[in-house]
C-alpha cells in the first residue's frame, strides 16, 4: 500500500487533541519530496494553502472542517484594502475536477451552497 501524506495548513498551529500522524498514521508532508504521493490537505485558509494544493501532482483529498469553509465562501482578498478579491467559484471548479472533498459532517457539507464546491463531498 502506498504511503499517504497529510499537509496541515501552517496557520492552524497546534492545540488539537491529536495530530494526523497519531490519529491516521500519516507522515508529515514535504512539498519537495512528496509531491507525487497521495496527500490529505487539512486547512485551506488562503492562497499559500491553495498554491500548495495546486502544485501537488499526486492524488489529493481535502478535509474541510470549520473556519476554512467560512474563509472559502467569503473569497480571498489579495490586498489589505480589499482592492482585489478572488471569488470561490473559479477555485471550486478546479478543486472539483482535481480533488476529492470531505467534511466532518453533513452540516458542513451543505454549507457551500453558492460556490459549486463539494459535489463529491462525503
Amino acid at each position: 500500500m502506498q504511503e499517504i501524506k497529510c499537509r496541515v495548513a501552517p496557520s492552524l498551529g497546534g492545540g488539537f487533541a491529536g495530530t494526523p500522524e497519531k490519529v491516521w498514521g500519516t507522515k508529515p508532508y514535504n512539498a519537495e519530496t512528496d509531491k507525487e504521493l497521495p496527500c490529505v490537505f487539512f486547512g485551506l485558509y488562503g492562497l499559500p494553502d491553495f498554491y500548495a494544493l495546486w502544485r501537488h501532482k499526486g492524488k489529493k483529498w481535502i478535509l474541510w472542517a470549520g473556519s476554512d469553509i467560512r474563509h472559502f465562501i467569503s473569497g480571498y482578498w489579495l490586498a489589505e484594502k480589499g482592492e482585489i478579491k478572488i471569488e470561490p467559484k473559479a477555485l471550486a471548479k478546479w478543486i472539483n475536477k482535481n480533488c476529492e472533498n470531505w467534511t466532518e459532517n453533513e452540516i458542513e457539507a451543505n454549507s457551500f451552497p453558492d460556490t459549486g464546491l463539494l459535489k463529491r463531498a462525503k
